[in-house]
């Protein structure tokens, strides 16, 4: 039986999500449990997740498959961490809530809150991409003597900065950036029954509000980007993680 795409109507008390009255998008985290065939054999969505919303998320992760971890190229059982992006758009004092999207987590999931602003840069309405090399243990726990900026671009709506502007802004994003890492703490993918420490790209992206619409920021602070976002990789050769395959979502009314 297919998941219905469009979730019925749901009252909901999300003012926060879309309280201009624009669609907005949210990730639900679901911890994944598979076996040595990459087939799912338990999804436990986490946080706080409405009840009615919770099922559907459930109910689409649930008929995800995957590629099986391995360990020196031996099909073994894994745990990992999908999301289920939904889209909520806002209907009178109601919602309706759209799944558009599956994506693999494992390890991005950081149980910490992001850099924090610098509060100069903001004020000037200058943005700033910053692309982390974070490598962590088996408990999560970030090595910051592995971890480090691997590309920072900073700049306003109206272009690049001069040279001694870019360098006081670089070092004020930087800073903020190393700060936050330090408390980040991730979850592990299990494999094997054993967490395993891994390493990651993991992007950051200062827009400044009401200066510059976010849709042209993101774009142009990422224009020049050298470096994408990139899946979770054991630090052990001899392991891999189970990998998320193609996920066919139903079509509208489906």
């Amino acid at each position: 039986m297919k998941t219905p795409l469009l979730i019925a109507l749901l009252g909901l008390a999300l003012p926060a999500l879309a309280a201009d009255g624009r669609p907005s998008d949210q990730y639900y985290t679901v911890r994944m449990s598979i076996d040595a065939d990459g087939r799912v054999t338990a999804a436990e969505p986490q946080g706080d997740i409405p009840q009615a919303l919770r099922k559907v998320v459930r109910d689409v992760a649930e008929r995800t498959s995957f590629d099986p971890a391995r360990v020196a190229g031996r099909p073994v059982s894994s745990r990992t961490s999908i999301n289920v992006a939904v889209s909520f758009r806002p209907i009178g004092t109601r919602y309706e809530a759209k799944v558009f999207d599956v994506r693999p987590g494992g390890g991005w999931q950081m149980r910490s809150l992001p850099p924090p602003y610098p509060r100069a840069a903001h004020s000037r309405g200058i943005g700033a991409y910053v692309m982390s090399y974070v490598s962590y243990d088996a408990k999560g726990d970030i090595d910051m003597e592995k971890s480090q900026i691997r590309y920072l671009v900073a700049r306003t709506r109206g272009g690049p900065l001069d040279a001694k502007a870019q360098a006081r802004y670089d070092a004020e994003f930087r800073r903020s950036v190393l700060q936050a890492m330090r408390r980040w703490n991730y979850t592990p993918d299990e494999v094997d029954g054993k967490p395993v420490p891994a390493s990651a790209l993991v992007p950051t992206l200062f827009c400044p509000q009401g200066k510059w619409s976010y849709e042209r920021c993101a774009a142009d602070l990422t224009a020049e980007a050298t470096l994408a976002e990139s899946a979770i990789a054991p630090l052990d050769p001899s392991v891999s993680f189970a990998v998320l395959k193609p996920v066919s979502l139903p079509d509208d009314g489906g």
